[in-house]
């Protein structure tokens, strides 16, 4: 390997560990949304969500949840969670299953349902679900 190749790559970690470390977004909407602008997240949110991105629903599942947004174009928060769930967040499955066990967030209370989410959560590996596999 030449010295220039080992440079490069040592600059493209710096890089990469800089972001990381700096906080900077990942998922499009998060930037807005500590921006204060909690509407224009939203809408960057639901367009990752509806392309099939986990972390899109969930977070905003999480901005319905808190209140900072609402409106009939983003459904529920239970919606998103579940959304979420199915694209394979563990922290979706849980907060479904919290929606269903306390009927928040747009969901019936049902226990069963509840349940079924929550050891979804556990099988994903959800720490606070772990004794329900």
């Amino acid at each position: 390997m030449k010295n220039g190749t080992i440079v490069g790559a040592l600059i493209s970690i710096s890089i990469l560990l800089m972001i990381i470390l700096s906080g900077c977004s990942h998922t499009p909407g998060d930037a807005a949304v500590r921006g204060g602008h909690s509407q224009a997240g939203a809408d960057l949110y639901l367009k990752g969500a509806e392309l099939g991105h986990a972390d899109a629903a969930l977070k905003l599942g999480l901005l319905l949840g808190e209140g900072r947004v609402s409106g009939p174009r983003y459904r529920t928060a239970g919606h998103w969670f579940k959304r979420a769930c199915e694209l394979g967040s563990m922290v979706g499955c849980h907060n479904t299953g919290v929606a269903y066990e306390y009927g928040t967030d747009g969901m019936a209370m049902d226990y069963v349902e509840a349940s079924n989410y929550y050891r979804r959560a556990a099988e994903k590996g959800y720490m606070e679900c772990r004794g329900l596999r």
